[in-house]
């Protein structure tokens, strides 16, 4: 796993716009300046201006005219004079900002999970939006010339994990972020001495082709085929079940879909104890989650059914894995579980 010292990153140079307001007297100026220097120095010299703002009705017309006096910045890196779109970025930041607005989690507290997140390994700093009534998040990536395939996988694991929904807007290279500050901003920054995790997708090494290589079927089957014979194959579906959990972050929200979950376990009973270790690691990133034993009694009893009424969920790994690992998957997972057997 790659890594990033937080100090190196708070240096990393942004594009930053001013307005009209405060700014500048002339329009909008744009400079690129540091992430700290951004976050810290620009945001007290604001501090009233966005207390200000905060008083007015939650994204009330007042509110909105309060923002576009403020300062603005592209976490995606440095862009060309007055020429910031997709297409223009002169220098990637290698950073994302993660949107979680009140607006898209009424049904959540988010101020009592912000902590939680500050923690995750990847984060950089968790702050309050401009609002004060959401947070954002700033996540080291691997390539923010691209952050498409980063925004899908993240906005899916924090629906999955925290059932929050990330505002779409970091889709976009060029998203502004309105500037914000909090009297305790650097207690809600990592050390600048610590590392934080680069964000990958490559959680797995693609097999390299072979001279005869299994085609992967449109749709995966269970009506004979090699698609059956796969299915039946404890060793393919164990690493297949194993990619999808803990390589692709598929999980589901106990809470929310008891259903669905009872599907998990009951396909992962087939495979044993290993099958076991899975439905612990699945059921642990829930937050339905109560406890071992309650997931262990669960799994007991669908073990009991029969080979025919749980074989029909593994598809649904099959699936994720094509979609995830695309035309070599089969591959994928065929190496792991030569390698698997290797080790022991």
């Amino acid at each position: 796993m790659k890594q990033r010292l937080v100090k190196e990153i708070l240096d990393t140079r942004v594009t930053v716009k001013g307005s009209s307001t405060g700014y500048t007297s002339k329009g909008y100026l744009q400079k690129n300046l540091t992430l700290r220097t951004i976050l810290f120095t620009l945001g007290e010299r604001y501090s009233s201006n966005i207390n200000a703002l905060r008083e007015f009705e939650y994204h009330s017309p007042e509110q909105k005219t309060a923002k576009s006096a403020l300062p603005f910045f592209y976490i995606g890196g440095t862009f060309p004079y007055r020429a910031i779109k997709d297409a223009s970025l002169i220098k990637p930041s290698n950073l994302m900002c993660l949107d979680i607005d009140l607006a898209d989690n009424t049904d959540v507290d988010i101020m009592s999970m912000r902590k939680e997140l500050f923690e995750l390994p990847y984060v950089v700093g968790c702050y309050l939006s401009v609002s004060g009534r959401g947070i954002y998040i700033i996540v080291s990536i691997e390539d923010s010339s691209d952050p498409v395939p980063y925004y899908k996988y993240l906005a899916r694991l924090f629906k999955q994990k925290y059932n929050i929904t990330v505002d779409a807007g970091a889709i976009n290279i060029a998203r502004a972020r309105v500037l914000s500050y909090e009297d305790d901003i650097l207690s809600w920054t990592k050390p600048e001495d610590s590392y934080v995790d680069v964000w990958s997708l490559k959680y797995f090494e693609t097999a390299a082709p072979e001279k005869h290589s299994i085609c992967i079927p449109k749709k995966v089957s269970l009506r004979g085929g090699s698609s059956q014979d796969l299915l039946m194959n404890d060793d393919f579906c164990y690493e297949a079940a194993r990619y999808a959990i803990n390589k692709l972050g598929m999980c589901t929200n106990l809470s929310n879909n008891m259903r669905d979950w009872l599907g998990h376990l009951a396909t992962l009973s087939l495979l044993g104890e290993r099958g076991h270790e899975l439905a612990l690691d699945l059921s642990r990133k829930s937050s339905g989650y109560v406890n071992d034993a309650e997931v262990t009694k669960t799994f007991k009893k669908c073990a009991s059914k029969t080979t025919s009424e749980t074989r029909q969920f593994f598809t649904r790994y099959f699936k994720f894995c094509k979609d995830r690992l695309g035309s070599q998957w089969v591959n994928v997972v065929k190496n792991a579980e030569q390698q698997l057997k290797f080790e022991e």
